[in-house]
């Protein structure tokens, strides 16, 4: 994984965004994250923002084009990158991921406070609703949809406290 001399983990004072105190480069620990492969970091940064996530930095390459962002949202750390340049070497996958279509078969999942507000902000955005809000057997209202670059999202709102033991009958009846 050679960085082919473009500066990658190193951050220029005058031209890094919202620069970390410290580990720069290098997300803030987190249990889990996301790394996103997007057309454009900044277009994309901005409707996370709108979901609740908070930009904790991003770093543009030599030419000013921002080259990743890094979000968080609690504990949970999304890593936006740049589709035509991929983090690592290896070509045919390359090829795929660019082709898309991008997260087939896998959802995002994100435990908010507010689903309101989120599915406010997702249709205001003009975005593909997949499933309206509704409330689920495990105590959940959730929606789904897919966001700008076509990353399926599942948000959830805890409404009620449902015990294992509760959510495990209801699944051995169906």
């Amino acid at each position: 994984m050679g960085s082919k001399g473009r500066g990658r983990g190193r951050t220029n004072p005058s031209t890094a965004t919202e620069q970390p105190t410290s580990n720069a480069g290098s997300p803030p620990p987190a249990p889990l994250g996301a790394h996103l492969a997007v057309k454009d970091i900044e277009q994309a940064s901005r409707f996370y923002q709108t979901l609740g996530f908070q930009q904790q930095f991003a770093l543009p390459n030599a030419d000013g084009q921002l080259t990743i962002a890094v979000l968080t949202f609690g504990a949970s750390t999304l890593l936006l990158g740049r589709l035509d340049e991929l983090h690592y070497e290896h070509a045919v996958r390359a090829r795929k991921i660019r082709k898309g279509p991008h997260g087939l078969g896998v959802t995002l999942t994100l435990l908010v406070p507010d689903l309101h507000k989120v599915y406010t902000a997702v249709r205001k955005a003009g975005l593909e609703i997949l499933l309206e809000p509704i409330d689920e057997f495990y105590g959940d209202r959730v929606f789904m949809f897919l966001d700008p670059n076509g990353y399926e999202w599942k948000i959830s709102q805890t409404i009620k406290q449902v015990s294992l033991e509760e959510v495990a009958e209801i699944v051995a009846q169906s």
